[in-house]
C-alpha cells in the first residue's frame, strides 16, 4: 500500500478513536421550542456523529448506540416533531414553502459508514430526514481498497450517491482536508490562524472547500448548500468566505435554539446540541426544552 494512503488511513483511525467532533459542553437550556414567536420559528438542531451497536467499546460524547438513536427518533415522532434539512430552511426563507409544525434539524457529522448501515434504515422507519456532513478526504480514502470496519469506516462515494438519491438525506460539506487541530499555534479546523492574513486564509479555505464541492458535482451532479464547521471553530472571516462560495447554511457547535425568520442571515452560524452517549433520551430532550 502506498505510504501516503497508509498515512491517511492512520490519520483517519486516530481521528475516529478520539472522536473530538466539537468542543462545547452539554448544559441545561430553558428556551421554549414549541410554536412560532414574534422573533421567529424556534429550531433545535441535534448533532450526532458515529453510531455503534450496544455493548460496543468507544461510546462517549460523540458516539452513541443504535438503540439510543432509535429511542431519540421514536421520542421525536411521539412528541410531534418534524425533521427538516437545510434545503427546507432555505426554501422557507426564500418564500417557497412553509416549515412544518415543531421542526427539528438532525445532523450527522463526519460521514461515518454507520450512517448508511444504521442511521438511514431508522430514518426510513420513522419517516425522518437528516443531513450527513462528509469529510472529502475520508470519502475519497474509503472509495479505495482499504481496510474497513463499521466502527470507524467512512462513507465512500457510491454510498454517498445512494444516500443523495433519497428524499430523506441531504449531503453537507465538512471540508475536504481541514478536519483536524494542528497544535496551539496551528490551524483549528477551518478557522483562521492567529495573525494570518485574510487573503492567505481565504485561499486556504476556498481551495479546500471548493475541492469537495467539485468532488460532489463530479459524483452527485450537485454541490452542497450546507457547511458544518469541523470542531465548531468559526469566525467572521470564515462566514464571509463561505457566503461568497454560495453556501446558504452554516452549522457551528455552539449550543442553543435557533430562531428562523425570513432573513437569510438567520441561517448562518446555526447552533446545535451535541447528543452524548451518557444522556438518556427523555432527559436529553427535556434538558434542551424539547418535551
Amino acid at each position: 500500500m502506498h505510504k501516503e494512503l497508509i498515512r491517511k488511513l492512520f490519520s483517519c483511525l486516530l481521528g475516529t478513536m478520539f472522536t473530538l467532533g466539537c468542543c462545547f459542553l452539554f448544559e441545561a437550556k430553558t428556551i421554549p421550542t414549541q410554536g412560532a414567536t414574534e422573533e421567529g420559528i424556534p429550531l433545535p438542531i441535534i448533532m450526532y456523529h458515529n453510531v455503534r451497536n450496544e455493548g460496543n467499546k468507544g461510546l462517549g460524547d460523540y458516539v452513541i448506540t443504535d438503540q439510543q438513536l432509535e429511542k431519540d427518533l421514536a421520542f421525536l415522532k411521539e412528541k410531534g416533531y418534524n425533521a427538516v434539512v437545510g434545503q427546507d430552511l432555505v426554501d422557507y426563507v426564500q418564500g417557497l414553502k412553509e416549515l412544518p409544525e415543531k421542526p427539528v434539524f438532525l445532523t450527522f457529522d463526519d460521514g461515518y459508514e454507520s450512517f448508511i448501515a444504521t442511521v438511514y434504515p431508522l430514518l426510513q422507519k420513522y419517516g425522518m430526514k437528516a443531513t450527513v456532513n462528509i469529510i472529502g478526504e475520508y470519502t475519497d480514502l474509503y472509495s479505495q481498497s482499504v481496510p474497513k470496519h463499521l466502527d470507524y469506516a467512512h462513507l465512500n462515494w457510491s454510498e454517498v450517491g445512494e444516500l443523495y438519491a433519497s428524499p430523506l438525506v441531504e449531503i453537507g460539506n465538512h471540508t475536504y482536508d481541514l478536519h483536524e487541530v494542528k497544535g496551539e499555534d496551528g490551524r483549528k479546523g477551518a478557522n483562521i490562524k492567529k495573525g494570518e492574513a485574510f487573503e492567505d486564509y481565504k485561499k486556504v479555505l476556498t481551495d479546500d472547500v471548493t475541492k469537495l464541492q467539485e468532488k460532489m458535482r463530479e459524483h452527485l451532479y450537485q454541490s452542497a448548500r450546507v457547511f458544518a464547521y469541523p470542531y465548531g471553530f468559526y469566525s467572521q472571516e470564515s462566514e464571509k468566505i463561505l457566503k461568497g462560495l454560495g453556501f446558504d447554511v452554516t452549522l457551528t457547535c455552539e449550543e442553543g435554539i435557533n430562531l428562523i425568520t425570513k432573513d437569510n442571515e438567520c441561517l448562518y452560524g446555526l447552533k446545535r446540541y451535541n447528543r452524548p452517549y451518557r444522556a438518556e433520551t427523555e432527559a436529553f430532550f427535556k434538558n434542551i426544552g424539547m418535551e
